[in-house]
């Protein structure tokens, strides 16, 4: 009797365990395809296959309502598109086609249950080699499902084994072609822009359930691009990510075509001058797999430095003249504020900020006493700016772990400032720092319009901001509050010039150095006499050639500056009298 109790329960539980499985499918199993609409549709996919060698799908032609061809990607299909008909409009991602894990009308009826508007189920019929005429694949479009400037829908390919060889056999060819000069290994992510995100994460959540999610607003799955919800003003898909092999590869063959750019958030992309407008950026395959910081996601990290000056017009006749940087204007911002930055190659950049701002940078870092004495007396950096990927995350990740976070949005994007006060039973930051989400569909253009005016290339060869340094008085609790907030101690440094030493942080793919003294005399105990604990005191800038940049200085400063062996590689230090504040090291890998 036991051991029939036994079989029964074993039969009983694997009965539940089946039927949970069943009821926890997701609708969707995958991205199958995506599409770009254009009225350039044919040219493009014909710069797309003999550019970058990716095998066809299907070939362009024409197929009754459009005309379009599909490409391989390695996990999913690339297609470019027109309506026939259509009267000629702007090139843009348009639309996403998933996979459904069940039929075509089962999913139409799953739909409606978790109300989710759609179409009714339409049948795709082909005429098969006997004769007859069968439905080869039905669709399901979404209705009102953000954001709406998308088409989201799901194709059933009826036969999905012959659907599966067809694209085993691409595969091989893109293998057999090494990936293509740019070693694409697939297709990382799809970024969807939204206008009310907290809507769209509701939608989305209920569509993809229980797919994995990264965050509330990133959709994985099995395999194939995974989806990410970003705020936009201009709703719809906003780009793609690539992963490929070697980024120094795929940057050398961009290069050499003069078809390499780089994204708001500094990644390698293509030209969007060359593919008429799309957003493309390519991310190495490790990184496509590496875990995503808890607090920046992946994306470039450090981002600008605000340096806060008395004279804006003499401290940019001085970064010009003096230390061999180029200026671009921002025009007046609506509080009146005048604003000058120096972009570098990366998009990293450095701000320059009258110290009537300080008013307003000491109240989103809670500093009580209005940087009232620093902007009687000093010039200097003020603040850290770190790129993150979702705001909203970053904001939670925060609040979770016992700081006072911020979160509000403008025109450019999201921000999430910290106190640096301790309030109640939460903890302050320890560093002048704060989060942005770029979301402004308009930025790539603007810094490749930089770019293409030669704006980023600099007479001291500056490539990027690498590091920033920050003083403290307390290094291991400073440690412990980072390591809170989701960062993680790197390589000790000693940095024998300020008499201080300290630990490396990783900030995406820069880092900070936070660096407290080892003497009481040294120049570092100094600056922190006078400054916020936590303060910036330097800053570290990668440049191309450091023998130039070390004569540039050199020659318009009257000062001599010793070479050394620093830790990114042969170094100067510039002092701050010449910077306005900051100590700034150049370095040359």
């Amino acid at each position: 009797m036991r051991r029939v109790f036994l079989i029964c329960s074993a039969f009983s539980l694997c009965f539940i365990a089946s039927a949970l499985w069943a009821e926890e499918q997701p609708l969707a199993t995958r991205v199958d395809h995506f599409f770009v609409e254009s009225d350039k549709a044919h040219s493009l996919f014909a710069f797309f296959k003999d550019s970058f060698q990716l095998p066809e799908i299907w070939p362009f032609s024409n197929r009754g309502t459009h005309v379009s061809g599909g490409l391989w990607l390695g996990n999913a299909i690339l297609e470019f598109l027109l309506h026939n008909g259509d009267k000629p409009g702007k090139t843009e991602f348009r639309g996403i086609a998933f996979e459904p894990t069940g039929g075509a009308d089962e999913l139409a009826a799953e739909l409606t249950k978790i109300d989710i508007s759609h179409t009714e189920v339409e049948n795709r019929m082909r005429q098969g080699r006997d004769g007859q005429r069968r439905v080869a694949w039905s669709i399901v479009h979404l209705k009102d499902f953000p954001p709406v400037e998308a088409d989201v829908f799901f194709v059933d390919y009826k036969y999905r084994k012959s659907a599966a060889a067809r694209y085993k056999a691409a595969d091989d060819e893109l293998a057999a072609r090494n990936r293509g000069p740019l070693g694409i290994v697939g297709a990382a992510e799809i970024i969807v822009g939204v206008r009310d995100l907290e809507y769209a994460r509701k939608k989305w959540s209920a569509l993809l359930a229980p797919s994995p999610q990264i965050s509330g607003d990133v959709f994985v799955f099995n395999s194939g691009p995974q989806i990410r919800l970003v705020h936009a003003e201009s709703a719809g898909i906003q780009g793609i990510i690539l992963s490929v092999r070697s980024l120094d590869e795929a940057e050398k063959f961009l290069k050499e075509r003069d078809l390499l750019a780089r994204d708001d958030a500094g990644r390698i992309a293509i030209s969007p001058a060359a593919i008429d407008g799309l957003s493309i950026q390519l991310v190495s395959v490790t990184e496509a797999q590496k875990p995503a910081h808890p607090l920046l996601g992946h994306v470039l990290g450090v981002d600008h430095v605000g340096i806060a000056v008395r004279d804006l017009k003499k401290t940019k006749d001085d970064y010009e003249q003096v230390l061999g940087f180029k200026f671009i204007e921002i025009p007046p911002q609506p509080d009146g504020l005048v604003l000058s930055v120096i972009y570098f190659e990366n998009t990293t950049y450095l701000e320059l900020q009258p110290i009537s701002a300080l008013p307003f940078i000491a109240k989103m870092f809670d500093y009580a006493d209005g940087y009232a004495d620093f902007a009687e007396k000093y010039e200097g950096a003020v603040f850290l700016g770190l790129a993150t990927s979702s705001a909203k995350d970053a904001a939670d990740y925060l609040k979770a772990h016992n700081f006072q976070a911020s979160l509000f949005g403008d025109d450019l994007g999201n921000y999430v400032t910290i106190s640096h006060e301790p309030s109640g039973e939460k903890q302050a930051f320890p560093l002048a720092i704060f989060l942005i989400e770029y979301a402004s569909p308009e930025r790539p253009a603007r810094l490749a319009g930089v770019r293409e005016k030669g704006m980023m290339a600099h007479p001291n060869s500056a490539l990027r901001i690498h590091s920033v340094w920050f003083a403290v008085r307390d290094l291991e609790a400073k440690l412990r509050n980072l390591q809170d907030a989701g960062f993680e101690r790197g390589e000790t440094r000693e940095a024998k010039s300020l008499g201080a030493k300290g630990r490396e942080v990783k900030a995406g793919e820069g880092s900070m150095l936070v660096l407290e003294s080892v003497d009481k005399n040294s120049a570092l105990n100094k600056f922190l006499s006078d400054h916020y604990d936590g303060s910036i005191i330097a800053v570290s800038i990668e440049v191309s050639d450091l023998n130039k940049a070390r004569s540039w200085v050199e020659d318009h400063s009257g000062r001599k500056l010793e070479p050394y062996k620093g830790f990114y590689g042969r170094s100067i230090l510039i002092p701050p009298d010449l910077t306005h504040g900051v100590w700034m090291e150049f370095f040359q890998r």
